[in-house]
Parts: structure tokens; C-alpha cells; sequence
């Protein structure tokens, strides 16, 4: 990626490295592999299946924390759209935020 520095006019370059580790069980040993300091980690899950949900996120931050520990990491919701307005007004998103936080 290159982008122009409003700053001093010059190009800057950056170089990604994207993994989708899918969460598929077979592939879990190979994750290590790719875990490392330097990078910024993209924890998603999917909202509508709650707490059972968020659970499943327990083994993605112990491994985490494990192989890359102090590296940024964003939790992200996904499925959001598919929520009913029933879980809407619930507060269902405040108990969710809730049950990522005690984490």
C-alpha cells in the first residue's frame, strides 16, 4: 500500500500480511506459526450466537496471549445486522459488550 504524506510530500509504503485462520479445529497447530509480536490481531465472532459465542473467543486470546502477548487486538462483532429488534431494545448489545469485556 502507498499512500502520500499531507505532511511532507513524500510516498510512504506499507506492506500487509493478511491470515484468515477460519477456526477450523484441524488447523489449530499451524496457528503458532503465524502468531508473532509485531502485528495487529482481528478477533471477530459472531454476535448472534451469544454467550456461547463470546466463549469461543477464550482459546483465540489464551493463544494470543501465549504467542503474542502485548499485541493490539480488535474484537469485532459480526452479524450484527441480523439481530431482532426484540435483542435491539433488550440491551442484548450492552450484554454482549459485557460478557466480551469480563473475558
Amino acid at each position: 500500500l502507498t499512500i502520500n504524506s499531507p505532511a511532507n510530500k513524500k510516498k510512504l509504503q506499507f506492506h500487509f500480511n493478511v491470515w484468515d485462520f477460519g477456526g477450523q479445529k484441524v488447523y489449530y497447530p499451524t496457528h503458532q506459526c503465524f502468531l508473532t509480536r509485531r502485528s495487529l490481531y482481528l478477533l471477530l465472532w459472531k454476535i448472534t450466537d451469544g454467550h456461547e459465542g463470546v466463549q469461543g473467543l477464550r482459546p483465540w486470546l489464551d493463544n494470543l496471549g501465549a504467542r503474542a502477548p502485548g499485541s493490539p487486538l480488535l474484537i469485532i462483532a459480526t452479524h450484527t445486522d441480523m439481530l431482532t429488534e426484540d435483542q435491539l431494545d433488550s440491551g442484548y448489545l450492552k450484554k454482549m459488550h459485557g460478557a466480551v469485556i469480563e473475558l
